[in-house]
């Protein structure tokens, strides 16, 4: 039976000491028993060893070292170490909930299903926290060319499908963004299932790649651009990878703006403009935020906040 076979959890630790004990505690309270946890010490000038001393006991867990190449280059480490058919994500920061993999698991009785991804509850450092459901399953690869929904610390995915694809891209170029790289070539081998409900916390803090919007939207521009690249797309496929990428600078400059990084905001809109010259608001909107004084933008959202509520 698919729901009893072993789970090997990929745990990619870099300088973890002081969140990596709970990572653990969430992962070996699961009520499903039938796994292993990877972990891989990417390159962590801050050794793994001494906050493994309350697991010493742990049969479950192995531990490989190896030089700094990333957070993919660790992920691959540990697919490649495990002994599991079924491959799960969990980060040094990230905590499951105690009944994750026992509601993910049974999916895998539908043979089309190749990944299982579950609800998100986000949480701050000051403890402010947001539930994420999305809802999509089945075939997901044009819904992940609009927004990447699947947070990695709630994935399970058959282990053959990842070795299918090649692993994960280890390019530092994709870094931020490789695990969307990764769901979306799986997107189009199989189905996706999901459990609507936050079966995982993901813990935002000041050290999150993803909060760095340069780097992410050169990845995330990368990402796109070397999916298009990919020799056997159908051309609905390429449509919608098109479309994606209009929607990666859209989603950017959004960010900019809010952050008050005006000059970044404005030239994004007007890479979104140059792939859809019909969009003439988007030019308007990104000359005047490329010229306009920081100060200036502040006031107006300042005033526009005001006049709302």
């Amino acid at each position: 039976m698919v729901h009893t076979e072993k789970v090997s959890v990929i745990v990619p630790f870099y300088n973890g000491g002081d969140t990596i004990k709970k990572t653990l505690e969430g992962i070996f309270a699961q009520s499903y028993k039938n796994l292993e946890v990877v972990l891989v010490s990417d390159g962590s000038p801050d050794p793994v060893a001494p906050y493994l001393i309350p697991f010493t006991d742990e049969s479950r867990l192995v531990v490989i070292e190896q030089e700094n190449g990333g957070v993919a280059a660790a992920r691959n480490t540990g697919i490649k170490a495990a002994t599991g058919d079924f491959i799960a994500f969990c980060d040094q920061d990230d905590i499951w909930h105690s009944n994750k993999l026992s509601e993910q698991m049974p999916f895998f009785e539908q043979s089309e299903v190749g990944l299982v991804y579950t609800g998100t509850e986000a949480i701050n450092t000051k403890g402010h926290s947001e539930l994420i459901i999305p809802a999509h399953e089945g075939q997901c690869f044009f819904a992940l060319c609009k927004k990447n929904f699947i947070t990695c610390c709630t994935v399970v995915v058959r282990k053959s499908l990842i070795e299918n694809i090649g692993y994960f891209n280890a390019e530092r170029a994709l870094q931020g963004v490789d695990d969307r790289f990764v769901w979306m070539q799986l997107a189009r081998l199989c189905d996706f299932a999901v459990v609507k409900k936050p079966l995982a916390t993901y813990v935002i803090h000041g050290g999150n790649y993803s909060l760095n919007n340069r780097k992410m939207l050169t990845a995330d521009v990368y990402c796109i651009k070397t999916l298009s690249a990919l020799p056997d797309l159908t051309a609905e496929e390429a449509e919608a990878l098109d479309d994606a990428l209009t929607r990666v600078y859209i989603h950017y400059a959004n960010n900019f703006l809010y952050r008050d990084e005006v000059s970044d905001a404005g030239r994004c809109y007007l890479k979104a403009w140059t792939r859809n010259k019909l969009s003439l608001s988007w030019l308007v909107i990104g000359v005047l935020l490329y010229l306009a004084p920081v100060g200036l933008v502040k006031q107006l959202k300042r005033l526009r906040k005001s006049v709302i509520s």
